[in-house]
């Protein structure tokens, strides 16, 4: 049966797309697919013979030269159905001025683009319809370089500060102990300023402590952080909130390419971690990682928010945990302690504390070697009862130089005991002051710099750059059982997934091309004119 010839071919011109598959456009409708395509028409045939799809040649009567800057096509075999088949224009062949033989090479993706339906697939990467900031965590396998640092602040613990002294008996005023910060002190507190006034008045009390023989009550000595130190009895926990600062809008400077059109990062991945973050130091050799993402902003005023609280004890220390974290409302579990206030040595003066130990004992051996001599003084006199006990022990004491003997014994005695006493108070009172307690220094407390310490810290300018092009080009890490996304975003969508599932109504050896296609990634793109324009903004929509 004779067939009349009705295929219809059209050779195109400028069409951003080879068979490498790197880039295809998206077409909302198979009638805008179509409609495109025809738009870029050069040249028209009808009528031809049917042309079978796998052949990869036709010969067409044209001269060459009229299709060399033809680099696509596309036909349709009108007598049998109405799919339009979709080609790369691969070779162009010279046979006479009047004919030519074009290569070509099926476009799978385009030709079989509406025949086809993606199923859940494995997908690696795309690029997400939404890109808040935490909206994609998922990481990825990128260099970051060394980190720097945007902005530092800290907590405040070494704006004002206090020395404190406890005791354990009650000798000077001014103290104060039970419930202190929610903990039980069975000893008492005080506190003095960092003044001359105050350095002078704990002397004092150290002097009054030493004159009442109570020196050995005196527990340490120690100096804090003056805010979260409150001797308050029965007062809980001094807490106070530590705003650091809001999430930063660059990266160690890093401003997107088009810097009048576009006044943000370009991709909001880098927004996070572990592309920027907050570092906090407690100077003492621990730090903490957190994530702006983790905050809840909404709570916290839109700042990254701390909480800060001390206790009263002769180790004290001050506790930072973040506040509205990883939707607790105190991350306890995320917490940072400095403790290691210095301990101060405190002077005693050796012989005050000499006297206030012995001046009891000292006037009893004092009135005892006096008794004793006057005892032997009487026996001389035998005016007493133990006198006349001594003098019989003695014998006859009326021979004067017995008399002389004892009354020479009585007032050695006297004397010798007395400057047994003379002589230990005298090196006691040589011996100077004797220093007490701990001796605990602290470096970074000397230079006022024991505190919390908050950095904002990120990639270098350049990373970010190259890391936010290569997000703009191929989407984030997703590693998601999902129907791969191929549109949402303003100008295109790259997709990437592992074992592709999709169903066709096409041949099985396109089929399988088209699945490898989708399993090395491949971008789509909505408008032709800007294929491969990666300096326009791709942003997701708000």
């Amino acid at each position: 049966m004779y067939i009349t010839p009705n295929t219809q071919l059209r050779l195109l011109y400028d069409i951003p797309l080879d068979n490498t598959y790197k880039n295809t456009l998206y077409f909302e409708s198979m009638s805008q697919q179509i409609n495109f395509f025809l738009g870029k028409t050069k040249l028209n045939f009808t009528e031809l013979s049917y042309q079978r799809i796998d052949d990869g040649v036709l010969r067409i009567d044209v001269n060459p030269g009229d299709v060399y800057n033809c680099n696509y096509m596309m036909f349709q075999n009108t007598a049998y159905d109405n799919t339009w088949f979709y080609a790369f224009i691969t070779n162009v062949q010279y046979v006479n001025n009047a004919c030519t033989y074009i290569y070509y090479e099926i476009d799978v993706m385009q030709t079989w683009f509406f025949h086809c339906t993606l199923k859940e697939s494995f997908v690696v990467r795309e690029h997400p319809l939404t890109d808040k900031p935490g909206d994609n965590l998922q990481g990825e396998s990128l260099p970051i370089g060394e980190y720097v640092c945007n902005y530092t602040s800290k907590a405040g613990l070494s704006q004002s500060h206090i020395i404190i002294m406890a005791l354990s008996a009650g000798v000077v005023s001014g103290g104060a102990r039970g419930m202190m910060c929610g903990i039980y002190q069975g000893i008492e507190y005080y506190g003095y300023d960092i003044t001359e006034d105050g350095v002078n008045r704990l002397n004092n009390d150290i002097d009054t402590v030493t004159e009442k023989n109570q020196k050995d009550g005196i527990v340490c000595i120690f100096m804090a952080s003056k805010e979260f130190f409150d001797m308050t009895p029965f007062n809980t926990s001094v807490v106070k909130n530590y705003e650091h600062s809001r999430r930063p809008s660059n990266l160690d400077g890093y401003t997107p390419r088009n810097k009048l059109e576009r006044l943000k990062i370009n991709q909001k991945k880098l927004l996070t971690y572990p592309y920027c973050f907050v570092l906090v130091n407690n100077s003492m050799g621990a730090t903490a990682t957190y994530r702006y993402e983790f905050f809840d902003e909404t709570k916290n005023n839109m700042l990254v928010t701390f909480e800060l609280s001390g206790e009263v004890s002769c180790n004290p220390s001050v506790l930072l945990q973040p506040k509205n974290y990883k939707g607790a409302t105190n991350g306890y579990n995320e917490c940072l302690v400095i403790d290691g206030f210095p301990q101060c040595p405190y002077a005693i003066d050796s012989y005050k504390a000499w006297v206030a130990q012995n001046v009891g004992v000292f006037g009893i051996n004092m009135i005892t070697n006096i008794v004793t001599g006057q005892l032997l003084q009487t026996a001389i006199n035998g005016s007493s009862n133990d006198g006349l006990n001594l003098m019989n022990y003695l014998g006859d004491v009326n021979n004067q130089e017995q008399k002389n003997i004892i009354s020479t014994m009585a007032a050695v005695h006297t004397a010798g005991s007395l400057s047994k006493q003379t002589a230990s108070a005298i090196a006691e009172s040589s011996r100077g002051l004797a220093i007490q307690g701990s001796i605990s220094g602290n470096a970074m407390y000397a230079r006022g710099a024991l505190d919390f310490w908050c950095y904002n810290m990120s990639i270098n300018a350049e990373y970010a750059r190259k890391i936010d092009s290569y997000f703009d080009m191929f989407g984030y890490a997703t590693n998601e059982v999902k129907v791969p996304r191929l549109s949402g975003r303003p100008h295109w969508n790259y997709v990437e997934v592992k074992n592709c599932n999709i169903n066709g109504h096409c041949p099985s050896s396109d089929l399988s091309l088209i699945k490898r296609i989708y399993e090395r990634g491949i971008t789509f793109w909505r408008n032709a004119d800007e294929v491969g324009d990666y300096s326009l903004d791709n942003s997701a929509p708000f």
